[in-house]
């Protein structure tokens, strides 16, 4: 906004003007009297009247004298009556801009004590009256006493954007932006500084949000990578176990015993993959609703063999249900994770307090279940907390932390809805409280392994998979129960095979795979009118294997790492489900066949 100019009267009289007019009317005077003199004189002898034209002569000298003033003062009057109207106006807007400025406006004296500031500085800062006239103490943004820009801004250096810190009046610290200028009197020597604040503190607080969420998509890239590759790897030793288990002799209790070890391990490490990948986002999370007593009872009693005996366990739930919708295996994840910190925040050992509750709606509202984990550790500064959830920073000590267990935490209690905050002080422990909405559904038990006999078959299975080593696990395990197994190393190979008319009850096939996928390959077999049963398995969710040139979401799905019970289930419920599809279209062509009735 530009200030108005005020508009143009005339200009008053300047000095040299001033000093001519004066001259003029000097000599006018003087040429007045000696001329009125010498021509009284010539033209009146009488001496009384002479004297009384002088008279009167000298009153009409003041008289035009006293008009020519009044002339003279008048404009000069009026003239500055204008100007001060004028400089009134301009003073009432400055003023007016002053005040309603959102950013702060500070004068400054020569020696950076405060003269004057405007309501916004006041509002920024929260200083009063009372502080006009101390030293202003700026800091800046690496912490140094007086950033550099402050001596420039004394010499008169203009400034534009200076980055500075300053402490509000109740202590906390203001980031701002600082933008001076030289204050000149009319001979251009130097009075002070004005400065102008822009707040930036939320700007800041948002950039750094921006960098942390810009690492944990990046450290999810990195987990989701590494998963999907741990996953075959993990389904290779699952499938060796379980082969190897269900081939040694009865009475061999200890081998028993550790291949029961390593297959309990490899189920640990599935579950950690399916979170990595929750982390990551590349796999959705089950939820399902359960009940978080039971949620956390069920973690209680994983943890306490995980834990010394010197920690003791403090359970608080309520006595009516707090349903939410949420993955059981992350939430006992994630109660691991506060358990954990906790046993390293009490050496000694000590009470670790976990408590369940909900908090009810206020106005129609679902409510909240909340899961608090509090131990009597010797808690964080303020420093420290602040950083808690960036990845891989830790207080621990090389090579016993990883930085990465509260990063994780957040990551899955934002995938199921809900959030984490941490409270701590030092030496008063750390308070760890998860909210998650609360659930209308009826929760269901958790879940348990299904029972049942594995059951084979005498069909021809194509199992498509590029890794050798699941190619060989999944043979050795099919042909164990009776099946006849073919293998593919891609999707090209196995087209060959179908369409050289190879008999195939089902084919299993991995998604990804380097010259035709899973999907790809499915899509081929319908264009070319084969249809067999089709089994997708993949170390991605089930939406991003079935993703690709040909989309297919609709496929029976098999994740990875899959267990020799869950392939050969999954098989034989495909095999049998497409047996009974085929029994109607047969039936129905035997009744309209006369020599098939009568056979």
């Amino acid at each position: 906004m530009s200030l108005p100019e005020p508009p143009d009267r005339g200009s008053p009289p300047s000095a040299w003007t001033a000093l001519w007019l004066s001259a003029v009317y000097v000599v006018a005077a003087a040429v007045w009297i000696v001329v009125s003199d010498e021509v009284l004189r010539r033209l009146v002898t009488d001496p009384t009247l002479l004297a009384r034209l002088q008279t009167i002569k000298g009153w009409v000298f003041v008289l035009v004298t006293g008009i020519f003033l009044y002339g003279v003062l008048q404009r000069r009057v009026l003239t500055l009556d204008r100007s001060v109207s004028e400089l009134g106006a301009r003073e009432r807007l400055l003023e007016a801009i002053r005040r309603a400025a959102p950013v702060g406006i500070m004068v400054l004296g020569k020696g950076s004590e405060l003269v004057s500031w405007n309501p916004g500085a006041e509002r920024l800062l929260e200083w009063t009256e009372a502080e006009v006239g101390k030293p202003v103490p700026w800091v800046g943004p690496d912490g140094q006493a007086a950033p550099a820009w402050v001596e420039r801004a004394r010499r008169g250096e203009p400034l534009t954007d200076a980055e500075a810190r300053l402490r509000k009046r109740d202590g906390t610290w203001l980031d701002v932006l600082v933008s001076t200028g030289p204050l000149l009197d009319a001979g251009d020597r130097m009075l002070g500084v004005v400065a102008v604040l822009t707040d930036v503190t939320r700007r800041r607080h948002l950039e750094a949000q921006l960098r942390q969420a810009q690492k944990m998509e990046a450290l999810g890239q990195v987990a989701g990578g590494v998963a999907h590759d741990f996953r075959n790897v993990l389904t290779v030793m699952s499938t060796v176990a379980e082969g190897m288990r269900a081939r040694m002799p009865a009475d061999d209790a200890e081998l028993r015993a550790d291949l029961e070890e390593l297959i309990q391990a490899a189920d640990r490490g599935t579950a950690i993959t399916r979170r990595l990948l929750a982390f990551s986002r590349l796999e959705p999370l089950d939820l399902t609703p359960l009940d978080l007593r039971h949620v956390t009872s069920e973690a209680v009693s994983v943890l306490r063999r995980l834990v010394p005996a010197s920690i003791e366990f403090r359970v608080e739930v309520p006595s009516t249900p707090v349903p939410a919708r949420v993955d059981q295996n992350a939430m006992i994840h994630v109660l691991t994770n506060l358990v954990t910190n906790a046993r390293d925040a009490m050496p000694g050992g000590g009470p670790v307090r976990i408590a369940v509750r909900r908090i009810e709606a206020d106005s129609g509202g679902s409510g909240l279940g909340v899961i608090e984990v509090e131990d009597a550790g010797e808690g964080m500064s303020a420093e420290v907390l602040s950083r808690v959830f960036d990845p891989f920073f830790t207080t621990k000590p090389a090579g016993i932390g990883t930085g990465l267990g509260l990063p994780i935490v957040q990551g899955l209690m934002v995938e199921q809805g809900g959030s984490v905050e941490v409270h701590s002080e030092v030496g008063r422990g750390t308070t760890v409280r998860l909210r998650v909405p609360l659930a209308a559904d009826v929760p269901v038990p958790l879940s348990a392994p299904w029972p049942g006999v594995i059951r084979g078959g005498k069909e021809t299975i194509l199992v498509v998979e590029d890794e050798e080593a699941i190619r060989r696990s999944a043979k050795r395990a099919l042909e164990q129960l009776g099946y006849t197994v073919l293998l593919a190393e891609d999707g090209a190979v196995a087209l060959a095979i179908l369409r050289a008319g190879r008999s195939v009850d089902l084919v299993v096939s991995d998604s990804v795979m380097p010259r035709l996928g899973g999907a790809e390959l499915y899509q081929r077999l319908r264009d070319e009118g084969i249809r067999i049963p089709f089994l997708l398995a993949s170390g991605y969710s089930a939406h991003e294997a079935g993703a690709g040139a040909h989309p297919r979401h609709d496929l029976p799905f098999l994740p990875k790492p899959w267990t020799l019970n869950e392939l050969t289930r999954k098989v034989r419920e495909l095999l049998d489900g497409a047996a009974a599809a085929r029994a109607p279209q047969a039936r129905t062509a035997t009744e309209g066949n006369p020599a098939e009735v009568a056979r």
